[in-house]
């Protein structure tokens, strides 16, 4: 069943990440308020329910901010509290959901080619990664695209040939590849 990995919930912009945290106490909650323009905010059990970071701005980590209108929350089921996965070059903090194939995962990089776990115990088809600490773009790769490919969540640009992200290296079933690129390596 979906709905043990994943939920839509709405709620009153107050109440709507209490909903969320409540469907999934270890997860990521992504929250649009529908009644007024502001940004998606994004916040996870890893990085702590008071750390937003929106798209599709490219800006630095913020503190989640209550919508004010009518809400919704997609809710991702996570694997609990984050552990230290030392399975990549790169320490990280993860939270894995090997059942659903879902995984939040933290690190910091080194500005060098590096891997870093995920404790999917599966090869994932789809890596997000937001640098939280400065204003970059949102850089995704997707096994369709390919791993000499960028793509960006917050842009309408099309894929573009770029090395420096993944090192022309498809995610495995304990790391994923990062290259040298500030935007997925700081």
């Amino acid at each position: 069943d979906g709905r043990d990995h994943f939920q839509a919930i709405t709620d009153t912009g107050a109440n709507i990440l209490t909903a969320a945290q409540t469907a999934f106490p270890q997860g990521l909650w992504w929250i649009k308020d529908t009644d007024n323009a502001n940004e998606h905010q994004l916040v996870d059990s890893v990085r702590g329910g008071n750390l937003a970071l929106q798209c599709p701005a490219s800006g630095a980590e913020t503190a989640y901010v209550a919508p004010s209108g009518d809400s919704v929350a997609w809710c991702w089921k996570a694997g609990g509290a984050p552990v230290t996965n030392n399975d990549g070059s790169i320490a990280s903090q993860v939270s894995a959901n090997t059942a659903a194939g879902f995984s939040i995962v933290s690190y910091e990089g080194t500005g060098a080619n590096a891997t870093v776990g995920h404790g999917l115990n599966s090869a994932p088809k789809f890596v997000i990664t937001k640098e939280r600490g400065n204003t970059r773009n949102w850089s995704v790769y997707h096994i369709g695209s390919g791993n000499n490919n960028i793509l960006f969540l917050n842009l309408a640009n099309a894929k573009s040939a770029a090395a420096e992200y993944w090192q022309n290296t498809d995610p495995t079933a304990s790391v994923f590849s990062i290259g040298t690129s500030t935007y997925v390596n700081n």
